[in-house]
């Protein structure tokens, strides 16, 4: 190497040229991509809840305009263990959205019922 790097980034560039390594990585990618999409579909299908398309392993979601996203991401933490960022001190987002980050598929079922409770409690 023309650099100097640390031993895991030396440790992850040779195995990435492992084929083997390639195609469990895509593997794992796609499965994970899809985990994603089915997750944020399962949010878009709640009720008041406006989800923003993502790319990412987290969207964007607007809540009800009678809701604050201080207040809800608090209550959900404190009554449901679960944890949601709070963007309302994002440029251009105001006190109504919040991030939502996708898990495995039994943690997301989880997150999904948990603010589906929270919003209509």
């Amino acid at each position: 190497m023309l650099w100097n790097c640390n031993a895991f980034v030396q440790w992850f560039w040779e195995i990435s040229g492992d084929p083997q390594f390639r195609k469990e990585y895509e593997l794992l990618r796609k499965k994970q991509v899809g985990v994603c999409r089915r997750f944020f579909n399962d949010l878009a299908q709640i009720e008041s809840l406006r989800v923003y398309p993502s790319q990412a392993s987290f969207c964007l979601a607007r809540l009800p305009d009678h809701m604050a996203a201080p207040d809800f991401c608090l209550s959900m933490l404190k009554k449901e263990g679960v944890y949601l960022r709070d963007c309302s001190n994002k440029t251009g987002l105001d006190q109504h959205y919040v991030r939502i980050a996708a898990r495995i598929n039994t943690e997301n079922q989880q997150i999904d019922r948990s603010i589906e409770k929270q919003l209509f409690c």
